[in-house]
This record gives structure tokens, sequence and C-alpha cells, in this order.
């Protein structure tokens, strides 16, 4: 036994010295000892940080040299958990982008088999480190700017939609500018809320990138104005004879609208003169009205007297009508004039 160990050992160092012997002189080697490279290409690999970029913004490039096995069979790669096959030893694959707008990521992990340099390390698969890709969702978005509406009410919480190109919606800042405040809704969202009625603000939109710099994207200015005088109504008429006697009897209270604005805007009857001229007799004294109570149990005696005295060929007025808007301003209405021919 001992024989055989001798021999053995003979018989490597034997080898050893061919090798070298090989490796010195550069003759070609009758059996290679050191197994096939398991990676047999090379390439260059280059990834940006951020698969979108604003102008001038700053990116940071990662780039090195990379070597890879064209043997796909001893290569697997996953791809966010799915097993994806490789042709020449590349993956390729479609990836549908996350519904909902923001940062995601993408992770990729590998095999591959090693052939080993000794009979305890032979066909062994190994792991290569998990790496994560990242990339960007923005919401799809149109703006259309209409420069002769760029106008803030006093008395409304005017709603405002901020979006900038290649920041997501909760790293863009917005501030505002004189007399204005604004309250923020949600992703994106503002009310504007104003405190006079008439000059000029502005608001001032400023976004975070990615690699940390911010993006000033400028002023926009906006007027700031007092809200229209809406129009005094009775039984959805403003004046006229389309109301008969008995209709108008029917009326409960004044109203004030304002129609043709995009904005729900509700104003109060402070008060208003009733005046009724009747056909046959003598007028009886004009009567206030406080609220928008017409006929009604919250109106006055003087006012439930005339609207029940009403007969067909009556001439009934309301004058000095008054209403009180969301901005607190009190304002003087149209009066209303209506005969009654039934």
């Amino acid at each position: 036994i001992i024989n055989k160990y001798k021999n053995d050992v003979m018989n490597a160092e034997s080898a050893v010295l061919d090798e070298l012997w090989a490796s010195a002189m550069g003759e070609k080697k009758q059996m290679p000892i050191v197994p096939d490279r398991v990676f047999n290409k090379y390439g260059v690999i280059a990834s940006l940080d951020n698969s979108y970029a604003l102008p001038g913004q700053t990116l940071n490039l990662t780039s090195m040299l990379g070597a890879y096995n064209a043997d796909s069979k001893g290569l697997r790669i996953w791809i966010n958990g799915r097993q994806v096959s490789a042709r020449d030893g590349i993956a390729e694959t479609k990836i549908k982008a996350n519904t909902k707008p923001g940062k995601h990521t993408v992770k990729v992990r590998a095999q591959y088999l090693d052939k080993g340099e000794n009979d305890d390390d032979v066909n062994t698969w190994k792991n290569v480190p998990e790496q994560t890709v990242t990339y960007f969702v923005g919401q799809p978005q149109a703006s259309i700017s209409l420069d002769k509406m760029m106008v803030f009410y006093k008395g409304l919480e005017n709603p405002m939609t901020v979006a900038a190109s290649g920041v997501p919606l909760n790293d863009i800042t917005v501030t505002g500018g004189p007399n204005l405040t604004l309250k923020k809704t949600g992703p994106g969202k503002y009310n504007a809320i104003v405190s006079k009625n008439s000059g000029k603000t502005w608001v001032k939109v400023t976004g975070k990138r990615s690699d940390g710099s911010t993006e000033d994207f400028g002023k926009f200015e906006y007027r700031l104005d007092r809200l229209p005088d809406p129009l005094a109504y009775v039984g959805g008429q403003q004046s006229g004879t389309r109301l008969s006697a008995n209709g108008m009897k029917a009326q409960r209270g004044v109203f004030a609208k304002l129609k043709g604005f995009p904005y729900d805007i509700e104003y109060k009857i402070v008060s208003y003169t009733l005046v009724h001229v009747p056909k046959v007799g003598e007028s009886p004294p004009p009567a206030l009205g406080k609220g928008n109570y017409l006929n009604d149990a919250k109106s006055s005696a003087a006012i439930r007297g005339i609207m029940n005295n009403l007969r067909v060929g009556d001439r009934l007025f309301f004058e000095d009508v008054k209403a009180r808007g969301p901005d607190g301003e009190i304002r003087s209405l149209n009066g209303m004039t209506f005969r009654f021919t039934r």
C-alpha cells in the first residue's frame, strides 16, 4: 500500500512538471488539467439609475465588463420570481408596467453551472447575487391653459390640479403668492383660497428629482376677482306673466341663482321690498321681507297679507332685493315685476 502511495505521488509530480514545462515552453498540453472556462464570452454592461430624465437632470451611469456563458444549458435566470429561458446566454422577456404611478422595481437573479476544479466541486450550481432594476410609471395627463381664465375668486375654494413632468405627485411642492393660501386635498390636488377680490398673485411649482436635485418649474400668474352677482328668481321666473295669481300665492320663497358659472355657488336672500299694485282698489303699503321667506309661516304678516290678496290683473313688484354670497359680500340684485293675467 505504501508503494502505491509512492507511485501516485510520483505520477502527480510528473504531471505537474509536464504542465509547468508546457507552460514555460509554449508547448501544446497533452491533457488539460484545468477545466474549460465557465464564462466564455465578454461584453459591456451599462445601466442608468433612472428610466427617463428631465432636461439638465443628472443621471448615474454604471458600467462594467461582464463575462457570460453562451451555453444556455448551464444558465438559469429568474425575473420577478419567474424563470426565463436564455438564448446564447442572454434572457429576454417583456414586462407590463405597473398601473400605479411612481417608482417600481424588477428583481433579477441567476445561477450558473460551475464545472469546478476538483472532484468535490464538479457541476455545482452557483448563485449570483440578486439585482434590482428600477423604472418609473408616469400618470397620463393632458393640460389645457386658458390665459383669460387664470383667475381665483374670493370666497371660493378654487380647485387646482398640479402635475410636473418626470416628478411623482408626492414629490411636488406648491407655494402660494400674496393673498393666497393653498390647502392640499390629495396628490397633486389643492384648493386655492384668496383674501382679496382684485389684483394678482402667483403659484410656484418645484419638484424633487430622483437624483435628489430640485427642479424649478417657475411661477404661474393668476388674477384675483370678485364673484359675479346672481339673479333673483321667484318660481323659476325673473319677471313676466307666466305665473298666475294662484301660482304666485303658492311660492314659499325668493331665490338667487348664478347661471352659466363653472362653480355651484349658493347665495342667500337677505331682504327685499314687496310692492302690490291691485287692479282695483288702493295699494297697501310696501312690505319688507326678511330672508327669502315669501308666503311662508316665517314671513311677516304684511308679506303674507299681500300674497293672499293677489288677484287677476294685479301687479307685484320685488324691489331692493339683496343677497349674500360665500364671500360675505351683500349684493343688490335685479328687481322683478309680475302681472297676473289669469
